[in-house]
């Protein structure tokens, strides 16, 4: 139920489904084409797969934010927190109900690259690196959580953050041409392990479930830190 209303209040506006299901797979396919006519040169269905699945991350948890900041500038969040459980089911539902509208985005604006390009996308194998973002966005989200109940500095703390995670999670090249320590560092991302299985490398896919467990536990007790220091200093920022 709380999900449903949830994808509701998002429905309600009208103008941001237009946004999502027309103007941005258009936007982003637009410039594809525009560059190849120029260029001259063949497009890679492999690195359309990881811009898109990096599009998808990165819009859906801004969207995730943006709801949540909206949310927790009303008298509402004093009924989130009646305990630790609503807020990560809060937290949950508010992540699966964005999904829902963010990922169908993410298949059309793959179809319209399949149709104008014919790449040839395996649709199926689209699917799954979509469900595998979904994983990574309820991290993801769970640790922003966090973030936003322990400083003032959250939106700004996120752009610089995806502007890091961008650079070293193999979107737009190898992770292998990294130094050693930035190599560390991507293997413990999610979104790393999300993209390098979109390029088809499935050798390490039990080092990848086990990142993603192990953030998961992380992403929980640093929010139930968060939370009991919210609860402590009676509000946000003390």
């Amino acid at each position: 139920m709380l999900i449903y209303l949830m994808l509701k209040s998002l429905l309600r506006n009208k103008w941001n489904m237009v946004k999502l299901f027309l103007i941005s797979p258009v936007n982003a396919v637009l410039p594809v084409i525009l560059l190849s006519g120029v260029i001259g040169t063949n497009i890679d269905k492999t690195i359309i797969l990881k811009i898109c699945l990096w599009s998808c991350f990165y819009f859906t948890i801004f969207e995730i934010i943006s709801r949540r900041m909206e949310f927790f500038g009303s008298e509402k969040i004093q009924d989130v927190l009646l305990s630790r459980i609503s807020l990560h089911k809060y937290n949950f539902y508010q992540t699966v109900a964005v999904n829902i509208l963010y990922i169908p985005s993410l298949l059309i604006t793959l179809y319209l690259y399949n149709f104008i390009f014919h790449l040839n996308i395996d649709f199926i194998f689209a699917i799954i690196c979509a469900f595998f973002v979904f994983i990574n966005n309820v991290i993801v989200s769970n640790i922003m959580l966090a973030v936003h109940l322990k400083t003032q500095n959250y939106f700004n703390r996120f752009n610089f953050g995806m502007d890091i995670i961008y650079i070293i999670s193999g979107v737009l090249y190898p992770i292998s041409i990294l130094p050693r320590f930035l190599r560390g560092v991507s293997q413990l991302i999610p979104i790393t392990h999300v993209i390098s299985f979109s390029e088809g490398n499935v050798s390490h896919i039990e080092i990848a479930i086990l990142v993603f467990l192990i953030m998961m536990a992380f992403a929980l007790w640093n929010t139930e830190k968060s939370i009991k220091k919210y609860i402590l200093s009676g509000g946000f920022y003390g």
